[in-house]
């Protein structure tokens, strides 16, 4: 007996789901050529695959530094929308290297990358613009001291040491500024004295001089007026007192033997006086 049986052929239909990839461009603002330690900020544009995108990472020579995720739709669905990832503050320190960034644009597990090559130029010190410090000064007067100093990377402080002791000051700092004005109090020892000037970038990186002043000593005023005018009893008497300083000090006036009644302006130097009698009298001003 021959069995006749039933041949059933499953026909299994498979199909291949098409993963639409998004494309993404990246940029580096201001420049892709920075100085180190100049902020600069990174941006990765994705454009859309028939499909929105969810997500742009921005990337670091390979680990992720920050992540934009967005909502359906958000981005559209034509192929032309797109929505973009911004990091700014960026800044790299080491100079004379390159570093790569990445943009990756998401489309669920569909992905593209794009890549932006950031050179970091060299670093160099600080440059002083300009030193102002006098070369001589009298003792116990006062002087000033200017510094200013500019850095591609921005200047972080500047900083005034004076070698020695007897100074007013040990260190004279100036934070985040590119000049630095110093007064001096007036210094008592007669010499040479020497500041250590010193600028910083904001890589620390740093340059100095030095610059010297001599201190001088402080020579007392001398009085130009050599005799006094005579004087009639009973009348109003006036004469002037002159005196120079060699420093240019200001100076006061007194008398220190004079007849009864005779003043003198402390700062004018000017004498009244109404003699009662005649006679001759001696006058001592001390200034």
């Amino acid at each position: 007996m021959i069995k006749r049986g039933i041949l059933l052929v499953l026909l299994i239909i498979t199909s291949t789901a098409i993963l639409a990839f998004p494309s993404s461009q990246i940029s580096a603002s201001p420049s892709s050529n920075v100085d180190p330690g100049q902020d600069f900020s990174i941006t990765v544009t994705g454009y859309n695959a028939g499909s929105y995108i969810d997500k742009i990472e921005i990337q670091r020579q390979g680990s992720v530094i920050d992540t934009c995720t967005f909502a359906s739709n958000t981005c559209g669905t034509s192929s032309t929308d797109k929505c973009s990832c911004t990091k700014p503050g960026l800044s790299e320190t080491t100079g004379g290297t390159s570093v790569t960034y990445s943009g990756l644009a998401y489309t669920g597990a569909a992905f593209f990358k794009s890549d932006v090559l950031i050179q970091v130029g060299t670093n160099d010190p600080p440059s002083f613009t300009s030193i102002n410090i006098p070369s001589s000064a009298a003792a116990s007067h006062p002087f000033d001291i200017s510094v200013t100093a500019s850095d591609s990377t921005g200047i972080d402080r500047i900083r005034i040491t004076k070698q020695g002791a007897g100074s007013s000051f040990a260190t004279e700092y100036c934070s985040f500024a590119t000049t630095c004005p110093l007064s001096v109090s007036g210094q008592t020892e007669t010499s040479s004295q020497t500041y250590v000037i010193e600028a910083f970038d904001k890589l620390d990186l740093s340059a100095s001089t030095t610059r010297s002043i001599t201190i001088t000593p402080n020579n007392a005023p001398t009085i130009t007026t050599s005799s006094l005018p005579d004087a009639t009893a009973g009348q109003s008497y006036s004469t002037t007192i002159s005196a120079t300083d060699p420093e240019g000090d200001s100076f006061t006036f007194s008398l220190t033997t004079a007849p009864s009644g005779m003043t003198i302006g402390s700062t004018s130097g000017i004498i009244i006086y109404i003699p009662s009698s005649a006679g001759s009298f001696t006058v001592t001003v001390r200034v």
